[in-house]
Protein backbone atom coordinates (compact mmCIF):
# COMPACT_ATOMS: atom_id res chain seq x y z
CA UNK A 1 0.00 0.00 0.00
CA UNK A 2 2.84 2.40 0.79
CA UNK A 3 3.88 2.52 -2.86
CA UNK A 4 0.75 4.59 -3.54
CA UNK A 5 2.39 7.55 -1.82
CA UNK A 6 5.23 9.08 -3.79
CA UNK A 7 7.87 11.32 -2.30
CA UNK A 8 6.80 14.03 -4.74
CA UNK A 9 3.08 14.05 -3.93
CA UNK A 10 1.85 13.85 -0.37
CA UNK A 11 -1.23 15.96 -1.00
CA UNK A 12 -3.67 13.07 -0.55
CA UNK A 13 -1.91 10.73 1.84
CA UNK A 14 -4.91 10.35 4.18
CA UNK A 15 -7.09 9.05 1.37
CA UNK A 16 -4.46 6.39 0.61
CA UNK A 17 -4.21 4.94 4.10
CA UNK A 18 -4.98 1.22 4.55
CA UNK A 19 -8.67 0.56 5.23
CA UNK A 20 -8.15 -0.63 8.84
CA UNK A 21 -6.71 2.82 9.66
CA UNK A 22 -9.97 4.47 8.58
CA UNK A 23 -11.65 3.13 11.73
CA UNK A 24 -8.95 4.26 14.15
CA UNK A 25 -9.34 7.38 16.25
CA UNK A 26 -7.22 10.24 14.93
CA UNK A 27 -5.32 10.00 18.22
CA UNK A 28 -4.05 6.61 16.98
CA UNK A 29 -2.93 7.82 13.55
CA UNK A 30 0.55 9.31 13.08
CA UNK A 31 0.15 12.87 11.80
CA UNK A 32 2.86 15.35 10.77
CA UNK A 33 2.57 18.85 12.20
CA UNK A 34 4.33 22.19 11.89
CA UNK A 35 5.44 24.39 14.78
CA UNK A 36 4.25 28.01 14.62
CA UNK A 37 2.81 27.03 11.27
CA UNK A 38 2.01 30.59 10.18
CA UNK A 39 5.42 32.13 10.81
CA UNK A 40 6.44 32.19 7.14
CA UNK A 41 4.29 35.33 6.95
CA UNK A 42 5.54 37.23 10.00
CA UNK A 43 6.01 40.94 9.35
CA UNK A 44 9.64 41.93 10.08
CA UNK A 45 8.52 45.56 10.41
CA UNK A 46 5.72 44.99 12.91
CA UNK A 47 5.57 46.06 16.51
CA UNK A 48 6.33 43.41 19.13
CA UNK A 49 3.49 40.96 19.67
CA UNK A 50 2.17 40.29 23.19
CA UNK A 51 3.88 36.88 23.40
CA UNK A 52 7.32 38.50 23.04
CA UNK A 53 9.66 39.16 25.94
CA UNK A 54 9.89 42.98 26.15
CA UNK A 55 13.67 42.67 26.48
CA UNK A 56 13.77 41.44 22.89
CA UNK A 57 13.12 45.00 21.74
CA UNK A 58 16.76 45.75 22.51
CA UNK A 59 17.85 43.25 19.85
CA UNK A 60 15.98 44.94 17.02
CA UNK A 61 13.45 43.46 14.62
CA UNK A 62 16.07 42.04 12.27
CA UNK A 63 17.42 39.62 14.88
CA UNK A 64 13.99 38.92 16.37
CA UNK A 65 12.64 37.97 12.94
CA UNK A 66 15.42 35.40 12.28
CA UNK A 67 14.57 33.63 15.54
CA UNK A 68 10.79 34.00 15.34
CA UNK A 69 10.31 32.43 11.91
CA UNK A 70 10.04 28.64 12.16
CA UNK A 71 8.64 27.76 8.72
CA UNK A 72 9.51 28.73 5.14
CA UNK A 73 6.53 27.07 3.48
CA UNK A 74 3.06 28.60 3.16
CA UNK A 75 -0.02 26.85 4.53
CA UNK A 76 -0.78 25.53 1.04
CA UNK A 77 2.79 24.27 0.55
CA UNK A 78 2.77 22.61 3.97
CA UNK A 79 -0.51 20.87 3.14
CA UNK A 80 0.86 19.73 -0.22
CA UNK A 81 3.88 18.35 1.62
CA UNK A 82 1.58 16.37 3.93
CA UNK A 83 1.30 18.48 7.10
CA UNK A 84 -2.11 18.03 8.74
CA UNK A 85 -1.67 19.58 12.22
CA UNK A 86 -1.16 23.33 12.58
CA UNK A 87 0.22 24.91 15.75
CA UNK A 88 -1.30 28.38 16.04
CA UNK A 89 -0.86 31.35 18.35
CA UNK A 90 -2.95 34.45 17.82
CA UNK A 91 -3.53 37.91 19.27
CA UNK A 92 -5.85 40.85 18.87
CA UNK A 93 -3.79 43.59 17.19
CA UNK A 94 -4.78 47.12 18.21
CA UNK A 95 -3.22 48.63 15.09
CA UNK A 96 -5.60 46.78 12.76
CA UNK A 97 -8.43 45.93 15.19
CA UNK A 98 -8.19 42.36 13.91
CA UNK A 99 -6.93 38.95 15.09
CA UNK A 100 -3.51 38.05 13.69
CA UNK A 101 -1.12 35.15 14.01
CA UNK A 102 1.88 36.06 16.15
CA UNK A 103 5.25 34.81 17.32
CA UNK A 104 7.13 37.74 18.87
CA UNK A 105 6.06 39.69 15.76
CA UNK A 106 2.65 39.87 14.11
CA UNK A 107 1.79 37.95 10.96
CA UNK A 108 -1.17 37.75 8.62
CA UNK A 109 -4.77 37.82 9.80
CA UNK A 110 -6.19 34.51 10.96
CA UNK A 111 -8.99 34.83 8.43
CA UNK A 112 -6.54 34.97 5.50
CA UNK A 113 -4.63 31.95 6.78
CA UNK A 114 -7.68 29.77 7.31
CA UNK A 115 -9.05 30.61 3.89
CA UNK A 116 -5.79 29.37 2.36
CA UNK A 117 -6.19 26.07 4.24
CA UNK A 118 -9.84 25.74 3.19
CA UNK A 119 -8.96 26.34 -0.46
CA UNK A 120 -6.66 23.33 -0.32
CA UNK A 121 -9.23 21.16 1.44
CA UNK A 122 -11.84 21.91 -1.23
CA UNK A 123 -9.50 20.34 -3.79
CA UNK A 124 -8.68 17.38 -1.52
CA UNK A 125 -11.99 16.24 0.01
CA UNK A 126 -10.58 13.33 2.05
CA UNK A 127 -7.81 15.29 3.76
CA UNK A 128 -8.27 16.57 7.32
CA UNK A 129 -6.71 19.62 9.00
CA UNK A 130 -6.34 20.04 12.76
CA UNK A 131 -6.08 23.72 13.76
CA UNK A 132 -4.80 24.07 17.32
CA UNK A 133 -5.28 27.58 18.74
CA UNK A 134 -3.15 26.97 21.82
CA UNK A 135 -1.87 30.48 22.61
CA UNK A 136 -4.37 33.34 22.54
CA UNK A 137 -3.39 36.86 23.61
CA UNK A 138 -5.05 40.21 24.29
CA UNK A 139 -8.57 38.83 23.91
CA UNK A 140 -11.47 39.85 26.14
CA UNK A 141 -14.35 37.42 26.54
CA UNK A 142 -16.30 39.46 24.00
CA UNK A 143 -13.44 39.27 21.50
CA UNK A 144 -13.18 35.53 22.04
CA UNK A 145 -16.86 35.17 21.21
CA UNK A 146 -16.55 37.35 18.11
CA UNK A 147 -13.48 35.45 16.96
CA UNK A 148 -15.09 32.05 17.47
CA UNK A 149 -18.15 33.14 15.52
CA UNK A 150 -15.85 34.27 12.71
CA UNK A 151 -14.09 30.89 12.71
CA UNK A 152 -17.46 29.10 12.50
CA UNK A 153 -18.56 31.42 9.69
CA UNK A 154 -15.38 30.89 7.66
CA UNK A 155 -15.22 27.10 8.09
CA UNK A 156 -18.96 26.59 7.70
CA UNK A 157 -20.09 23.04 7.03
CA UNK A 158 -16.48 21.80 6.88
CA UNK A 159 -16.04 22.18 10.66
CA UNK A 160 -16.27 19.02 12.75
CA UNK A 161 -18.24 19.53 15.95
CA UNK A 162 -16.88 18.22 19.25
CA UNK A 163 -17.81 14.53 19.37
CA UNK A 164 -15.02 13.16 21.57
CA UNK A 165 -11.76 11.57 20.50
CA UNK A 166 -13.04 7.98 20.46
CA UNK A 167 -15.58 8.87 17.74
CA UNK A 168 -13.16 10.86 15.62
CA UNK A 169 -12.27 8.49 12.78
CA UNK A 170 -11.56 9.10 9.12
CA UNK A 171 -14.65 7.08 8.21
CA UNK A 172 -16.83 9.33 10.35
CA UNK A 173 -15.28 12.51 8.98
CA UNK A 174 -15.61 11.35 5.37
CA UNK A 175 -19.20 10.18 5.86
CA UNK A 176 -20.18 13.58 7.26
CA UNK A 177 -18.11 15.54 4.72
CA UNK A 178 -16.22 17.51 7.40
CA UNK A 179 -12.52 18.30 7.24
CA UNK A 180 -11.59 20.88 9.88
CA UNK A 181 -11.06 20.22 13.59
CA UNK A 182 -10.57 23.40 15.62
CA UNK A 183 -8.99 22.97 19.04
CA UNK A 184 -9.41 26.09 21.16
CA UNK A 185 -7.73 26.77 24.49
CA UNK A 186 -9.97 29.11 26.47
CA UNK A 187 -12.09 27.79 29.32
CA UNK A 188 -14.94 30.30 29.45
CA UNK A 189 -15.84 30.08 25.79
CA UNK A 190 -14.90 26.54 24.82
CA UNK A 191 -17.56 25.08 27.10
CA UNK A 192 -20.27 27.10 25.37
CA UNK A 193 -19.62 26.08 21.77
CA UNK A 194 -20.05 22.55 20.46
CA UNK A 195 -18.20 23.59 17.31
CA UNK A 196 -14.86 23.76 19.13
CA UNK A 197 -12.69 21.03 20.60
CA UNK A 198 -11.77 22.05 24.18
CA UNK A 199 -8.00 22.05 24.52
CA UNK A 200 -7.92 20.68 28.06
CA UNK A 201 -10.21 17.80 27.17
CA UNK A 202 -8.64 16.55 23.97
CA UNK A 203 -4.90 17.26 23.60
CA UNK A 204 -1.56 17.20 25.40
CA UNK A 205 1.60 18.80 24.00
CA UNK A 206 4.47 18.44 26.50
CA UNK A 207 7.31 20.85 25.81
CA UNK A 208 10.95 19.99 26.51
CA UNK A 209 12.06 23.65 26.57
CA UNK A 210 15.68 22.84 25.78
CA UNK A 211 18.28 23.60 23.12
CA UNK A 212 20.04 20.30 23.84
CA UNK A 213 19.28 17.50 21.35
CA UNK A 214 19.93 14.47 23.66
CA UNK A 215 17.72 16.02 26.35
CA UNK A 216 14.99 16.67 23.79
CA UNK A 217 14.98 13.10 22.49
CA UNK A 218 15.00 11.67 26.03
CA UNK A 219 12.05 13.92 26.89
CA UNK A 220 10.12 12.88 23.77
CA UNK A 221 10.56 9.19 24.58
CA UNK A 222 9.53 9.64 28.22
CA UNK A 223 6.47 11.64 27.20
CA UNK A 224 5.34 8.92 24.81
CA UNK A 225 5.72 6.31 27.53
CA UNK A 226 3.30 8.29 29.66
CA UNK A 227 0.81 9.41 26.99
CA UNK A 228 -2.94 9.03 27.31
CA UNK A 229 -4.14 7.13 24.20
CA UNK A 230 -7.55 8.75 24.60
CA UNK A 231 -6.17 12.21 23.80
CA UNK A 232 -4.26 13.80 20.95
CA UNK A 233 -0.57 13.76 21.84
CA UNK A 234 1.90 16.17 20.26
CA UNK A 235 5.58 15.24 20.17
CA UNK A 236 7.25 18.64 19.93
CA UNK A 237 10.48 17.86 18.08
CA UNK A 238 11.74 21.41 18.42
CA UNK A 239 14.66 23.08 20.16
CA UNK A 240 14.08 26.23 22.21
CA UNK A 241 16.84 28.82 22.65
CA UNK A 242 17.18 30.53 26.01
CA UNK A 243 18.55 34.04 26.50
CA UNK A 244 22.12 32.83 26.77
CA UNK A 245 21.90 30.86 23.54
CA UNK A 246 20.44 33.85 21.70
CA UNK A 247 23.17 36.17 22.94
CA UNK A 248 25.78 33.72 21.70
CA UNK A 249 24.17 33.43 18.26
CA UNK A 250 23.00 36.96 17.46
CA UNK A 251 24.10 36.65 13.85
CA UNK A 252 22.53 33.21 13.48
CA UNK A 253 18.96 32.03 13.00
CA UNK A 254 16.62 29.39 14.32
CA UNK A 255 16.81 27.53 11.03
CA UNK A 256 20.60 27.35 10.76
CA UNK A 257 21.55 27.03 14.42
CA UNK A 258 18.76 24.74 15.66
CA UNK A 259 16.36 23.30 13.09
CA UNK A 260 18.96 22.02 10.62
CA UNK A 261 20.73 20.24 13.48
CA UNK A 262 17.73 18.69 15.22
CA UNK A 263 15.68 17.51 12.23
CA UNK A 264 18.17 14.77 11.13
CA UNK A 265 18.36 13.54 14.74
CA UNK A 266 14.57 13.62 14.98
CA UNK A 267 14.22 11.54 11.82
CA UNK A 268 16.67 8.98 13.23
CA UNK A 269 14.70 8.93 16.49
CA UNK A 270 11.48 8.33 14.57
CA UNK A 271 13.02 5.39 12.72
CA UNK A 272 14.23 3.82 15.95
CA UNK A 273 11.19 4.41 18.14
CA UNK A 274 8.69 1.64 18.77
CA UNK A 275 6.39 3.78 20.86
CA UNK A 276 2.96 4.84 19.67
CA UNK A 277 3.29 8.22 18.05
CA UNK A 278 0.42 10.54 17.24
CA UNK A 279 1.11 14.13 16.15
CA UNK A 280 4.79 14.80 15.43
CA UNK A 281 5.65 18.49 15.09
CA UNK A 282 8.78 20.21 13.83
CA UNK A 283 10.26 23.47 12.61
CA UNK A 284 11.03 23.79 8.89
CA UNK A 285 9.08 20.69 7.97
CA UNK A 286 10.58 20.45 4.48
CA UNK A 287 13.96 19.37 5.86
CA UNK A 288 15.29 15.78 5.69
CA UNK A 289 12.08 14.19 4.38
CA UNK A 290 10.57 14.70 7.83
CA UNK A 291 6.91 14.64 6.81
CA UNK A 292 7.20 11.47 4.71
CA UNK A 293 9.00 9.68 7.56
CA UNK A 294 6.13 10.55 9.91
CA UNK A 295 3.37 9.51 7.51
CA UNK A 296 4.97 6.16 6.73
CA UNK A 297 4.43 5.02 10.34
CA UNK A 298 0.81 4.47 9.34
CA UNK A 299 1.90 1.79 6.85
CA UNK A 300 4.12 -0.19 9.21
CA UNK A 301 2.89 -3.49 10.56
Amino acid sequence: MSELISADDMSDWMSKLPEPVWELSLSEIVIPGSHNSFSYRLDPGSELAPDANPALKLLGNGIIYKWAVTQDLSFKEQLELGVRYFDLRVAFRKKTQNVHFCHSLYGMTVEDGIKEILDFLKEHPKEIAILDFNHIFDMTEERHSEFINKLIEICGSKMCMYVGIESLTLSMLWENNVQVIIIYHYDKVESESGNLWPGKKCIRAPWAQTANIPRLLEFLSASLNNRDPGLFHVSQCVLTPDAGFLLGHLMGSLKNDLAKKVIPETVNWLKETRRKLNIVMADYVELNNFVKEVVMFNFKE
